[in-house]
């Protein structure tokens, strides 16, 4: 369940992380900003100077993200942001409330663990979890985990 969770909502987590976090000083300006950084962050220079320091930090770490996939990766987390978007707001709101009150470290562990995978692995877990009833997922899952650490 929480990976079809991550599938679905992994191009929104990409924007959410954008809103929090405190790893930039508050004096931050553009120009203070690699010529890498500007490169990759040229969309949004406009509205640098409004952003918070948890914005800014946020919006570099996920746009050097976005730099490091391919486009195949690119693609297909467009289309997932866009099948996000297609939802009801309210199973829109639920998708968020449950990934928000996920503590860090589960949602660094969905995130390693989809690293990890290859392409196979990945769109056969994904498979499995669509075909898995919902009150079944969280059992699938747990077995799923258990057979990965042999």
């Amino acid at each position: 369940m929480i990976f079809k969770i991550f599938f679905r909502i992994l191009p929104f987590c990409l924007f959410l992380l954008i809103s929090t976090s405190s790893l930039v000083s508050a004096d931050e300006s553009w120009n203070s900003l690699s010529k890498e950084d500007k490169r990759i962050l040229a969309p949004f220079a406009r509205y640098w100077p409004e952003m918070k320091p948890q914005q800014r930090e946020r919006l570099k770490k996920t746009a050097r993200r976005w730099a490091e996939m391919t486009p195949e990766q690119r693609q297909q987390s467009r289309e997932k942001f866009r099948e996000f978007k297609q939802m009801p707001a309210d199973k829109q709101q639920r998708i968020k409330k449950r990934w928000q009150k996920m503590n860090p470290e589960e949602r660094e562990n969905i995130h390693q663990t989809w690293r990890n995978m290859d392409e196979k692995e990945r769109r056969n877990l994904k498979k499995n979890l669509q075909e898995t009833k919902p009150g079944q997922r969280s059992r699938f899952l747990k077995q799923w985990r258990q057979q990965r650490k042999k």
